[in-house]
């Protein structure tokens, strides 16, 4: 059994990749992101701020959308 593992850097965040393998062919692969609240509350106020030009759906929209990508693009806490 052989393990390999990857750091990558995507914007601030750290995302580790965790690959297993168990005979030939046969590779099961974790990916493990450190979420950013901080990232995630700058990320809802500007999806809330570009959705307020589409509507109240708009809004509820971006800002699910704008928190999720800043949990995950967003800076380490």
């Amino acid at each position: 059994m052989k393990t390999n593992v990857i750091k990558r850097v995507i914007g601030t965040s750290v995302i580790i990749i965790d690959e297993e393998e168990y005979g030939p062919k046969k590779k099961r692969t974790k990916v493990t992101v450190k979420p950013s609240k901080k990232g995630a509350v700058k990320g809802m106020a500007i999806g809330g701020m570009i959705g307020s030009r589409l509507g109240p759906q708009g809004v509820v929209i971006g800002s699910v959308v704008g928190g999720i990508a800043g949990a995950v693009l967003g800076e380490e806490d």
